[in-house]
């Protein structure tokens, strides 16, 4: 072994181990943060491959936002997984438009706020999608009721269920 990989090896067994501490390896004092929010998992119909001008519109009590991803491929999988602009400091919305390799389409739509306290049992989450100028579909309308949840140890946040 030449000297620069033996200090390459040693580098790497020195560093990894503080990598994976810094990044939240399984270091016992190490607690990991939660998320308050939402999750929205949205299965489609697989003609949503077909749209063109795809338009979705994502909202939390009547606080919408719009959100215009590419157009899906029409085979194969692939698609878009971007934050969605939500015009306030506190909410932090993404959204993954995707169609899979069997042809299904899912939108996932991960909402998170800073401040939980925002968050009350009965919220309502809309999301509707559109393809360029049809009247927009609600494909989502639910109330969410709240619990508490964390990683053991660690912080609890509201994460919210929605109703059926």
């Amino acid at each position: 072994m030449t000297f620069a990989r033996r200090w390459t090896v040693i580098g790497l067994a020195v560093l990894a181990p503080l990598f994976f501490v810094a990044c939240g390896g399984s270091k016992a004092t190490t607690k990991t943060p939660c998320s308050s929010g939402a999750w929205l998992h949205i299965p489609l119909d697989s003609s949503v491959a077909a749209m063109t001008q795809p338009t979705i519109t994502v909202c939390r009590n009547g606080a919408c936002y719009p959100w215009a991803p590419q157009p899906l491929p029409t085979t194969g999988s692939g698609g878009t997984e971007e934050a969605i602009p939500a015009g306030t400091t506190t909410d932090s919305i993404k959204g993954t438009f995707w169609r899979n390799a069997d042809g299904t389409v899912t939108l996932d739509i991960e909402w998170w706020v800073t401040d939980p306290t925002v968050l009350v049992d009965g919220d309502r989450y809309q999301v509707t999608l559109a393809d360029g100028t049809d009247p927009a579909t609600t494909i989502l309308d639910k109330s969410a009721t709240y619990a508490a949840s964390g990683p053991s140890g660690g912080p609890t946040c509201p994460q919210a269920t929605l109703s059926p």
